[in-house]
């Protein structure tokens, strides 16, 4: 499956739930993004259990995929854009840590 049907099928299966974004709904719904993300770090990776950061990172793509949808985010040109872009940065874009 491309990009772009992931985007329609986890978007329309949200929908038919209910879960419909619009701009001013956005928050909401970023808020729950990080929660998958946090979820992925308290839940997954800190009780070392890769299997379920792993299911939690895929929740976030998911609700990320349904923010596209919605807003009609034209997700493969930007990232296209972003990864030409990445690859002119320096090396950990100059910092030393991480």
């Amino acid at each position: 499956m491309e990009l772009k049907e992931y985007i329609k099928e986890c978007g329309e299966a949200a929908n038919e739930k209910g879960w419909v974004i619009t701009w001013e709904t956005l928050p909401r719904f970023l808020l729950a993004t990080i929660d998958e993300l946090t979820d992925a770090f308290e839940s997954g990776w800190r009780d070392d259990k890769k299997e379920k950061a792993n299911e939690e990172i895929c929740d976030c793509l998911v609700r990320l995929f349904h923010i596209c949808h919605d807003l009609e985010i034209p997700a493969e040109k930007i990232l296209k854009r972003i990864m030409k872009n990445n690859k002119k940065r320096a090396y950990k874009h100059g910092h030393k840590r991480m």
